[in-house]
């Protein structure tokens, strides 16, 4: 393990970190690596990082490259624990970081051999656009006289994203952020703030309400984390992004006053951190500066409300919105492989029957999660 870092070189080390992951970041709307915070957290301080050298601006410093599953957010812990328990258990598998012109180091170059002694197993993920990933890895490992006997694909998180176009231009709507018009629909009496069947706008809610919402949120999402990437946010995140964050906005339908469906949105990507904002901002740079470009971090409806109108209400709510407010934003969300296509085919289908809005998803990007089981290479 490499010593403890001082506030200041940890700075300078994150730098660093961000300038080895600078060209899958160019290419990927998911964000690539640790953010300052986690990095900060990790170099040098926990047992299974592995670190190597760059030369930065003020001298070598230490960015890891081989850690735990458990440090990365978006990594899945248990799904890997299920997936490789024998290796999970024995600390014989490890998550590994490509850096563009990074040569890994002897610690990390040793641990990589060790696990091949093992027959362990090397974990990763990398930007589908980055098509070379594979071929750098191998030759990284024949350098080791390390060999893969099996390369085993875990999954995918696919990143989709469409631009709505009105059907018809409301002459007298007036152009404002998304949440203003919601506000003026609510103060022209054409929505209700609250109502016990249908669906609603609302800025926060109540910790009891938040509290309530979790489990079946909780069950929604269940059946999609066996994946690698995690998928949905934990409690703590959900309870803060219900009761207090203002600028996330909360879109719920319900029935007979029990909620149904939830669904979270926002024009501000900073606030959902697996995203790569400044790829957004290159794709998209008029509807960026606009406040144009929303983000669906969660949509989901009850599983036990059989029958009853979900998702439909929500969308339909936006469409009405996008019309009011002459809003033609791009739509963007990412999900896993068990509803890749599913649910991109789902909302384009509620949008485009609607009176108000047309809109057309594509595949802007996917991360591709991975794992080789090494050995070390035969003699002739």
């Amino acid at each position: 393990m490499t010593e403890s870092l001082s506030t200041t070189d940890q700075h300078v080390s994150y730098d660093e970190y961000r300038r080895a992951l600078s060209f899958v970041s160019s290419i990927s709307p998911q964000m690539q690596g640790l953010s300052l915070q986690e990095f900060s957290l990790d170099v040098g301080r926990t047992p299974g990082v592995y670190c190597s050298t760059v030369e930065g601006e003020m001298g070598e410093v230490q960015i890891p490259q081989l850690s735990p599953v458990e440090l990365y957010p978006w990594l899945n812990s248990d799904y890997y624990k299920n997936a490789f328990p024998r290796e999970y258990a024995n600390d014989n598998l490890s998550h590994y970081v490509e850096y563009d012109g990074v040569t890994p180091s002897k610690e990390v170059a040793d641990r990589i051999q060790s696990l091949a002694d093992t027959e362990g197993v090397l974990v990763f993920d990398y930007p589908d656009a980055d098509s070379e990933y594979m071929s750098r890895l191998q030759s990284m490992l024949d350098s080791l006289d390390v060999e893969t006997t099996e390369e085993i694909a875990l999954g995918s998180q696919t990143y989709y994203a469409g631009k709505c176009r009105l059907k018809q231009v409301n002459t007298t709507g007036q152009d404002s952020d998304i949440q203003t018009t919601f506000r003026r629909m609510i103060d022209d009496g054409i929505l209700k703030s609250e109502v016990a069947s249908g669906a609603s706008y609302h800025e926060t809610l109540t910790e009891e309400q938040a509290e309530s919402l979790y489990d079946s949120y909780a069950e929604a999402f269940q059946v999609l984390n066996d994946h690698p990437c995690r998928q949905g946010i934990d409690a703590d995140e959900f309870k803060e992004l219900i009761t207090r964050d203002r600028e996330v906005i909360k879109l719920i339908n319900q029935h007979q006053s029990n909620v149904v469906t939830v669904c979270l949105l926002g024009d501000d990507l900073t606030k959902f951190d697996w995203l790569n904002t400044k790829f957004y901002e290159d794709r998209f740079p008029e509807e960026t500066r606009a406040n144009e470009l929303i983000y669906f971090p969660a949509i989901y409806t009850d599983p036990t409300a059989r029958g009853v109108q979900g998702a439909g209400a929500v969308v339909r709510l936006l469409t009405q919105m996008s019309e009011y407010g002459k809003h033609e934003v791009v739509v963007a969300f990412d999900c896993c492989d068990m509803n890749k296509d599913v649910l991109a085919s789902y909302l384009a289908r509620l949008i485009n029957k609607s009176s108000e809005l047309s809109v057309e998803f594509e595949v802007i990007g996917a991360q591709l999660y991975k794992a080789v089981r090494l050995q070390k290479a035969s003699r002739s």
